[in-house]
Formats: structure tokens, sequence, C-alpha cells
């Protein structure tokens, strides 16, 4: 790499070009020149390694954040160059226009967003497929192809790339043995790789072996490159082996037949290409054989033998089926734009197929497809699709007419090694979803094919401007410059921000995970996080979730500190309307919402009911064919049926004057003359209408409840309605069957409780929790020996079942059969330890059976 920077034509390339975009450059844009080139081998020798401890997410946020700021350096040299040396040169591509179009149509498509935030920032632990990569890809794009100018560079670059594929390959290996060379957690695991997922490291690896060969076709070298491209082929084939990914065979197979077809064609030394071609022709046949072996039975299948090798977790993903489902969902309802880009992980409950509920994955949320195009087209819509497919298919025309018919071009052999790896990469998108890397190798590949075919350009392919010549385009030129430089200034100075925060988040979410984490210090490290970047969601959600935990600290306290805590809900109550506002259509923050909400309701914020339930009805719109939803739903509005009436707790005289009746106050041994019978800043009649003792500091007990209790019916029959469709939507969800009975019990409909039960048990005959439910209704309704029966079933199931050791105990005492119970009450002591109202119960049973006659 020590003359990579040196940007001079090479004994291929015509030297007496009249473009000034080919002729030798002056001293000071032969300096900016190598400043770009170093850091176009940057920017590809770095971002497959880099993944850093120092973020939530460790790879993909590090590699985008590191691509931005990259592109933006360069572009900034770039264009000092231009007011530096008064001179513009400007390659015209044939994508130009295209590419344009391909801008607006991501720009469009993020203003009209599901979510605009994720849409131009990324969604938070994908972030690639947003405005702000696709904007650093393009840009990255129009860099190579005006400033990699000779066949030294391009051979400097792919040389770095190649090294750079065999580092991530062999720390990957060593990954996939049980060798762990770094100290970091999340790096000691054996699927822990730099690339992402081990699908997409397995087709990373497949880049690398099309790169090797055709290195080693084009440039073999001394014996040490050569050995070299041997390394990287075999460590490549490896990698795909133990991944056992059959996508990323195929794409080998496709691009082995790719290469051999044109390096056939293409290769100027018919016989060295004759003495060669043995080398990708064994590859093509290891990559069909394994293509092949996909379609064996299992057990003489020798894919079948990786799993005794290496212990290498399979990786979860959509099915195709799924995905093209949710491809249809998408186009019939946003078909022009689409929901945004990288909103597939908000719109994912909205255009699920409802059969994913009965697989395995039913409470994963995806936030991408299983394909890129899919991804494509669900988050920008068909014209999304249009034209990043012309994007491609005008290049494919492009580069397949250059290859064929321009013969005597002097960058003919690279232009054909770089458009067959870049092939693979194109292939792999209808299989497949990219991540930064490929995304990046994408358009970096892309752009290095059309910088190739312009070394020869003529003056009508390139657009030369001297400023000298022209004031007023001169002037026009540099407040353009000035403009841009101005833009990447800020846009560098807010994605450092947007780094840093997330450096405070993780340390923060580290923070929580401690033993004994400092809450205090978490706090300020989320809210350090948020005043950086306000524009994330889970930044809020973390935030409010520790002040949950520093309100149960409060709490747990013998004198809590009142406005302290009042400080905390309205605190907790800001994180979660500012989550929901900036990504309203993610039902997730509604459902965090909501379960906040429900934090807070012990702590006798007036109206919580209320808002616990708006927020989960919320969750459910946004995400209707979630069942686990729908069951927080129906819990909220189970919650919220049982209500304090204040005309209970008020009505009659009122000495004090504190919302609590005489009566009232009499009946629960309070101060008629006290509003403020427990000195702790809340009436009396407050602290009841919240469920509280304002003659203590406890709550009160369900028969002091009760009086002040009523029932709304009508939340009662929402709350049926949910589980009832949380039912119909997954019928193997167990919790779904036993709140539907809480809500038949509240009703005192037994009888129907009970066969709610029965046909949860039909589906999960193994269920403890169905089982004890079914038996203790069984109970109540006087059954006792079918109660017994269930109560047995369940120890079976479950030997330390504490509730059905007591209850067979209450069915014993039923049956008068006094010894059984002792037994079994003294059992559910010996697993639930000390427990005083169980202790006076065994004493009680103890009596009886000495005060019975001797048999």
């Amino acid at each position: 790499m020590g003359n990579i920077l040196r940007n001079q034509p090479t004994s291929g390339q015509p030297q007496g070009s009249s473009s000034l975009a080919v002729a030798r450059p002056s001293g000071n844009a032969s300096v900016f020149s190598r400043v770009i080139n170093w850091g176009l081998a940057l920017l590809i020798f770095a971002t497959p390694l880099l993944f850093l401890p120092f973020t939530a997410e460790v790879r993909e946020f590090n590699k985008l954040s590191f691509v931005f700021l990259t592109v933006m350096v360069m572009l900034g040299v770039w264009v000092v160059k231009i007011l530096t040396t008064r001179k513009v040169s400007w390659v015209k591509t044939p994508l130009d226009f295209v590419l344009l179009g391909y801008i607006v149509i991501y720009l469009l498509a993020s203003f009209f967003s599901l979510d605009q935030p994720s849409s131009f920032l990324g969604y938070y632990g994908r972030f690639v497929g947003s405005f702000l990569s696709v904007m650093s890809f393009v840009v990255l794009y129009y860099i190579v192809v005006n400033n990699v100018r000779t066949k030294n560079v391009v051979n400097k670059l792919t040389d770095v790339l190649l090294v750079s594929g065999f580092l991530v390959l062999l720390y990957s290996l060593l990954q996939m043995f049980g060798v762990y060379v770094l100290p970091f957690d999340f790096a000691k695991a054996t699927s822990f790789n730099p690339v992402g997922s081990l699908a997409g490291l397995a087709v990373f690896s497949v880049l690398m072996v099309l790169l090797a060969q055709w290195k080693w076709l084009i440039h073999p070298g001394p014996v040490i490159r050569r050995l070299f491209y041997v390394l990287a082929t075999v460590a490549g084939l490896l990698v795909i082996f133990l991944v056992n990914s059959f996508i990323a065979w195929v794409v080998l197979a496709l691009g082995m037949i790719l290469f051999i077809a044109l390096s056939t064609v293409i290769t100027e030394d018919q016989q060295a290409s004759q003495s060669y071609i043995w080398k990708p022709l064994l590859v093509l046949v290891i990559a069909v054989l394994f293509v092949g072996f996909n379609f064996l039975p299992r057990e003489i299948n020798p894919r079948s033998w990786v799993g005794s090798m290496v212990n290498i977790p399979v990786e979860i993903q959509l099915s195709n089926s799924a995905t093209w489902e949710m491809v249809k969902n998408a186009l019939s309802e946003k078909p022009i734009l689409g929901f945004g880009p990288g909103t597939t992980g908000i719109a994912f409950g909205q255009i699920k197929p409802e059969s994913l509920n009965q697989s395995v994955v039913w409470s994963l949320n995806f936030d991408r497809a299983s394909s890129e195009i899919a991804n494509i087209a669900i988050e920008t819509g068909l014209l999304g699709v249009l034209v990043f497919e012309g994007v491609s298919i005008l290049f494919i025309l492009y580069a397949i007419f250059f290859l064929l018919r321009r013969a005597d071009h002097p960058g003919r052999s690279h232009a054909f090694g770089v458009f067959t790896v870049w092939a693979a990469l194109y292939a792999t998108h209808f299989f497949y979803f990219y991540n930064t890397t490929l995304y990046l190798l994408f358009w970096f590949l892309l752009a290095l094919f059309v910088a190739i075919t312009h070394w020869s350009d003529t003056a009508g392919e390139s657009q030369n401007l001297s400023m000298n010549e022209s004031p007023r385009s001169a002037l026009s030129w540099m407040f353009a410059s000035l403009l841009v430089l101005a833009v990447l200034l800020i846009g560098g100075f807010f994605q450092i921000a947007v780094y840093f925060s997330d450096v405070a988040y993780a340390s923060g979410i580290k923070e929580l995970n401690k033993e004994q984490p400092d809450l205090t210090r978490a706090h300020n490290l989320f809210a350090d996080a948020i005043q950086r970047n306000p524009y994330r969601d889970v930044y809020f959600l973390a935030y409010g979730q520790n002040i949950v935990f520093q309100s149960a600290q409060e709490v747990r306290k013998e004198q809590p500190d009142t406005a302290k805590l009042q400080r905390y809900i309205t605190e907790l109550i800001g994180a979660g309307n500012s989550a929901t506002a900036l990504s309203p259509n993610k039902a997730s923050n509604w459902s965090t919402r909501s379960q906040f909400y429900s934090q807070i309701r012990a702590l006798a914020v007036p109206g919580t009911d209320d808002l616990i339930v708006s927020s989960a009805e919320e969750a459910v719109k946004k995400d209707s064919r979630n069942p686990v939803l729908q069951l927080q739903l129906a819990q909220a509005y189970y919650n919220a049926a049982e209500t304090i009436d204040a005309k209970m707790v008020s009505e009659g005289q009122d000495t004090d004057a504190d919302g609590l009746s005489n009566a009232n106050e009499e009946a629960l041994k309070s101060n008629l003359q006290d509003s403020d019978s427990n000195d702790n800043g809340v009436s009396d009649g407050d602290e009841v209408k919240a469920g509280y003792n304002p003659a203590g500091t406890g709550r009160l007990t369900s028969s002091q409840m009760q009086k002040f209790t009523r029932i709304d019916q009508d939340k009662l029959r929402k709350a049926e309605e949910s589980l009832k469709k949380a039912i119909e939507l997954k019928n193997n969800l167990p919790d779904s069957y036993i709140a539907l009975m809480r809500v038949y019990e509240k009703w005192n409909k037994l009888e129907d409780g009970k066969k709610i039960l029965e046909e949860g048990v039909k589906i999960l005959p193994n269920n403890a929790d169905l089982k004890y439910e079914l038996g203790r209704v069984t109970f109540n309704l006087k059954d006792y020996s079918g109660a017994e029966s269930l109560f047995n079933d369940v120890i079976k199931l479950v030997p330390d079942h504490a509730n059905a050791h007591y209850s067979l105990g209450l069915v014993a005492v039923q049956k008068g059969d006094l010894n059984k119970a002792l037994a079994e009450f003294e059992r559910t002591l010996k697993i639930t330890g000390s427990n005083a109202e169980l202790e006076q119960l065994i004493t009680s049973v103890k009596n009886q059976i000495q005060q019975q006659p001797a048999q």
C-alpha cells in the first residue's frame, strides 16, 4: 500500500489523453488525490473488520458511523481540492440520472415514512437501509468514480479488501472453533464474527473466494502472494462449510460460473488461462456438490457433519413464504413509496401473516425480511424496487457491453473481476438481506467498475472547468463548495453527537446489569444520551425503566420522599410520552408506555387506569395480530373494571372535609378530626380512592376494598373480547385461557370459566398452570374428587408445585382426611419456607387431629 496514492498512469493506460480527469495531476491535486485514495483504502479495510465495545450495538452502528464520517471527510477533501486548484473535473456516468432518482425516491419515502427517525437515521439495531446510509453510499460512488484513476490504485484497493476479508475469515474461524482472542463478553460466542449474521458471513466469504480467484488469475505474483490466494480461498470455503449456508453455496456456484465464462472470453493470455482454469473449476465443483447435498436425506448428507465439528447455533430468520406474504400485504397497503426506509420492524405487526403466530418464531419482531429485495419493496414500495433494480440492470447492461465490446481497453481484465464479485452480491439480494458491509461492497464495487471504464475518458465523457476562465462560474462553484463544507461540518458534528449518545446509553445499560447498580448514575447516563440525541425512542424507554427502578427503591424506604416520588412520576410519564411522540406507529412503544403507567398505578396517581388502557389500545392498533398485546390490553381492561367509587368513599357526614365520610373513617380506624391521618401529605379520601389505608401505610385489604368497589361491566366485556381474539390468534398461549377464566370468575360464571380452561388443557395437556387453575375452579364448584385428580396431575408435572400441594390439603379437609391434609400442608411449608399463615393452619389441623376421638 506504500504507493496507493500515486495517481499516475501505468504502462497499460494511455498517457496522452487531454482529459483533465486522466492527465497527471498537479502537485496540490496529487496531494488531495492521495488523501482520498488513502481514505478509500482505510474505509475498505476497516469496515468489514470493525466492531467496538463502547456502544449498545457493537457492529452495525459502529460500521455505519465510520462509513458516514469517512465518506464525509473524503468529500470534504474533494471540495477543498476544487477550491485550492480552482479546477473542477466531473466524470459523467450512465447511472447519473437514475442515481438522482434513487436519492429522490428514498428522500420522499423517508418524509412520508411510518417512522421518520428510523427512515433518516436507521432502525435502532439495524441502521443500514436508512436515508443516511443511502446518501453515504451514493456519495461514495461519486468519490470513487471521480478519484480512482489508475490501475495501480485499483490493484491496491482490491488487495486491501482481500487482506481485510482474510482477517475477517481467520478471526471468524477461530471463533467457530472456540478460540476467543478478545476479552469482550459479547465476543465469547462461536457465532460472533465481525460481519454480522452467520449467513451474512458466509456470503461475505463467497465474495472473498471470488476476489482471491480473480487476483490469482490476473496478478499471480511471487510464491508468497499465490500462497495467500490459496489460504484466502480455503478459509472462505471452510467458513461456508461450517456455517452450512445453502444460500452461500448457491451464490458461490453462480459466481464461479460467471467467473469462468468471462475469464475464457476476456483473458488475453489463453495459454495461461487454460493452465489456471482448473482452480475456479474445482471451486465450482465443490459449490455445486454442496448445493446438491441439500436435497439428500439428512442421514447421508455430508452437510450434516458440520454439527459434530463445531457448535454453531442455527440462525433464525423469516421463511420465504412469510416474507413474500408480507410483501404482498405491504404493497396492497402502501404500494407507491412503501412504509419508509428502515421501517420493516415497525410495520411488521401490520403486515405479518397470522399463520406466523403458530410457528416457533411467533414472539419475535423481525426488523427485516429474509431478502433485500423484499426489504426494498416493503420500505420503499414499487418505486423503490424499480429504481434500485433500474440502477442494477442498467449497470449490468453497461458492464456486459463494456466487457464484450471494449477488448482494447486497458482496464478490461480488472473490470471483469470487479463485475463478477459485484454480480454475486447482486444475486444475493434475491435470497438474503444486506448488512452494512455487504451494502458498502455493493456500491464500492459498482463504482470501481465504472471508474475503471473511464480510465481512458474522452473530453465528452467528463466535465472539466477552470475557475480562472470564468469568474461567474468560479463564484458559483465557490459558493456551492463552501455550502457543502458547512453541511459536512454540521453533519460531522451531529454524527459525533449521535455516536457519543449511544456510548452513554450503552454505559447506562451496563450499569443496570450490575449486581448492585448505581441507579442515579444510570439515570444521568440515559439523560445524557437523550440530551445528545433526542431522536431515539429506546433512550427514553431506558430512561423511563430506570425511573421505575428508582421509584421502587424509594418506596421501600421507611420514610419515602413524597416530593421525589412525584418528580419520578412526572419524569416517567414524560419519558413514555416522548417515546410514543417520536415513533407513534411503533407498537412496542405504546406497550412499554402502558407498562410504565402500570408501574405507577400503586402510587395513587389519578386517572392511571385510563392511561394504561388507552396506551394498550394504541399498541393493539399498531399490531393487531399480536396475541401478547391483546392479552396485555385485556389485563388493562380487567384491572380498570374494578374501581373504587368516589361517591361510596365520601357519601355521608365528613367532619374534617377530607373526602372520607365519618362512617368510613370509623370503619378504617382513621382520625375523624384530621384530614391526613397518617401525615403523609395525602388526604384520607384520596388515599382510599387510590386503594390505601389512611390509618397506616399499606393497601386496603380485599374485604375493606369491597365496600368501596364497583365493577365496570363494559370493561369486563372488552377484556373478554380481547382474550377471545388472543386465543383466536394463538390457541396455545396458556395465559389467555387463564385470564379469560378470571373474567368469568368475576362474573360468577364458574362453569364458563371451567369450559375455557378445559379447552386450553385439550390443546396443552402438559401445562401445569392450566391444570392447576382448572383444579381450583373445579374445587370452587365443589367437585372435590375432580379437583383432587387435577391437582395430582399437576404434581406429576411439577413435583414441588406449592399451590397444588396446598390445594390437595384443602381437598383433604373437605373430605375429612385431616392426616392427609396435614401432610400436604407440611409439604407446602417445606417448599415455600417460613409462612406465618400456613404455620397457623398447620397448628389448627394438628389440634383438630388431637381432638378427634380414638378409633
